[in-house]
């Protein structure tokens, strides 16, 4: 029972730390002026989930690459609605 009282402490944390590493911050953005992203964040990205992808976080990161692909690495209405959806994946 503890434990799965310590995953649902972790859940809201692990929602929020994909948001934030997926979507950026101001002081750290993924995505330039132009919307495109960073070659940089996408490098760090497909590192991340060659580290993570027997995680669920690396299924998540790995769905938010295959639609910034789609989406021709720009920051669309789909890129918006996955980061605001990404707590219900």
């Amino acid at each position: 029972m503890k434990k799965i009282k310590f995953y649902i402490f972790l859940l809201p944390i692990l929602i929020v730390s994909i948001i934030l590493v997926t979507g950026g911050i101001d002081n750290n953005p993924v995505f330039d002026i132009d919307l495109r992203i960073i070659p940089e964040k996408l490098a760090e990205f497909q590192d991340m989930l060659t580290e993570y992808s027997d995680t669920r976080f690396g299924e998540i990161l790995g769905a938010y690459l295959d639609l910034l692909e789609q989406e021709d690495y720009m920051r669309t209405q789909n890129i918006e609605d996955f980061l605001n959806n990404v707590s219900s994946i």
